[in-house]
C-alpha cells in the first residue's frame, strides 16, 4: 500500500487564477493534466527493474532518458540540471516567506508550508503533490524553494532531468528495501504516464496492458486485503485519503480480522441464548418461576429428540453399550406416556 500521497488528476477549478497563470507560463499545466490515477502493482514492478536507463514491466521494455521524459511530460529541457542534493546558501528564499517568520527559519528541519506567502504556499503544495509526491506532508525544504524560484523566473531548471533523477532515487530505495516499500514507492501516476506514452506508439491501451500482464488480478487481491478503519460506533468504512500528515484515527483491522470477529459474535449470541434458557430451566426446577404447559411440552419434546439422537450415535457401539441403550429407550417411552 502506497503511503506517500499520489495525485489522481488535476482539478483546475480548485487552483487560484494567479497560480494557474504561473503554471501555464512554465508549461506545467499540460503535464499535470496528464495524471489519471495509477496501478500500484505496475509502479512496484517498474521500481524493482529500473536501472536508471531502461525498464521492463511485464512484456514491455522502455528506454527512459531526459528526451523520453520531455516528450512524455511536455516540459522543456532548458536550464540548470538541478536535483534535491544540490543546495544553495544565499537568502533568495526570503521573498517567499512571511516577514514575521524570516528570523526563525531553520532549513535543517524545514519550515511549515503555512509560513509561505500567497501564491507560493499554494504552488508549493502543487509541487509536493505532482512533482515530489509529498502531498501528505506540510514541511518545506530548500529544494522546494528552488522549484518555486523556477516558477517565479529567478532561475531555470531542466525539469525532465529533475524528474529522471527523482525516479532513479525512488527505484534505488525500493530495490534496497525489498518488500518494505510502503514509504519508498511513489511517482506511481507519473510511471503510468510514461507507460501509456510507450503503449500509444504500439497502438495498445493501458487496460489491455494491465490485463495481459496480470496486473488486474493483483489489483483485485489488493482490494481484498484493503485496510479498514473502525469508528467509535464500529462502522466499517474504506480508508479515506489523508488530508494531513496524520493518519486517519481508529483501530486498523484487515478484512480477515473483521470476518473472524463476526464469527465470534455469532457464537457468542448462541452461547448467550443457551445460557439464558439453561438459567430459566434451573429456576423452574427450583420452583422459583412457573413454566407454562406449552413450554413444558416443548421442553419434553426437545429432551426426547436429544435422547433419540444420542441413541442413534450409540448404534455402532450396541454390543458394548446394550444396557445403556435399553435404558435410554425406556426413558423415551416413559416420556411419551407422560405427554399423553
Amino acid at each position: 500500500m502506497v503511503s506517500r500521497y499520489e495525485p489522481g488528476r488535476l482539478v483546475a477549478s480548485e487552483i487560484h487564477r494567479d497560480c494557474m497563470q504561473i503554471l501555464e507560463q512554465k508549461q506545467w499545466i499540460g503535464f499535470f493534466e496528464k495524471f489519471d490515477g495509477f496501478c500500484e502493482g505496475v509502479a512496484l514492478e517498474f521500481a524493482h527493474s529500473f536501472d536508471g536507463e531502461r525498464d521492463t514491466i511485464g512484456n514491455l521494455t522502455i528506454r527512459i532518458t531526459e528526451d523520453n521524459i520531455a516528450h512524455v511530460t511536455g516540459l522543456p529541457q532548458i536550464g540548470e540540471r538541478y536535483f534535491k542534493t544540490k543546495h544553495f546558501k544565499d537568502k533568495s528564499w526570503v521573498p517567499f516567506i512571511s516577514k514575521s517568520r524570516v528570523a526563525t527559519v531553520n532549513w535543517k528541519k524545514g519550515i511549515p508550508r503555512s509560513w509561505l506567502v500567497h501564491p507560493w504556499d499554494e504552488l508549493a503544495y502543487l509541487i509536493q503533490k505532482f512533482i515530489t509526491c509529498e502531498g501528505r506532508f506540510s514541511i518545506i525544504y530548500l529544494y522546494h524553494i528552488k522549484l518555486l524560484q523556477h516558477l517565479k523566473g529567478d532561475c531555470e531548471i531542466n525539469m525532465p532531468y529533475f524528474l529522471l533523477q527523482s525516479l532513479s532515487k525512488m527505484a534505488k530505495a525500493v530495490q534496497k528495501q525489498g518488500r518494505n516499500t510502503e514509504n519508498s514507492l511513489y511517482h506511481c501516476g507519473f510511471i503510468k504516464m510514461i507507460i501509456i506514452y510507450e503503449l500509444q506508439k504500439q497502438n495498445l491501451t493501458w487496460q489491455h496492458f494491465i490485463i495481459e500482464n496480470g496486473f488486474e488480478t493483483i489489483k483485485e487481491e489488493e482490494e481484498e486485503e484493503q485496510i479498514l478503519v473502525v469508528t467509535d460506533d464500529e462502522e466499517e468504512i474504506q480508508n479515506p485519503k489523508a488530508t494531513s500528515s496524520k493518519p486517519p484515527m481508529g483501530r486498523r483491522r484487515t478484512r480477515s480480522m473483521v470476518i473472524k470477529e463476526k464469527e465470534f459474535e455469532e457464537k457468542d449470541k448462541i452461547f448467550t441464548t443457551y445460557e439464558r434458557k439453561s438459567r430459566k430451566r434451573q429456576q423452574v426446577q427450583k420452583g422459583q418461576i412457573q413454566e407454562s404447559d406449552d413450554e413444558a411440552q416443548q421442553a419434553q419434546y426437545a429432551h426426547i429428540q436429544t435422547l433419540e439422537a444420542q441413541s442413534l450415535e450409540n448404534d455402532d457401539f450396541e454390543e458394548q453399550e446394550t444396557s445403556t441403550y435399553e435404558q435410554m429407550r425406556e426413558d423415551v417411552e416413559q416420556l411419551i406416556k407422560d405427554m399423553k
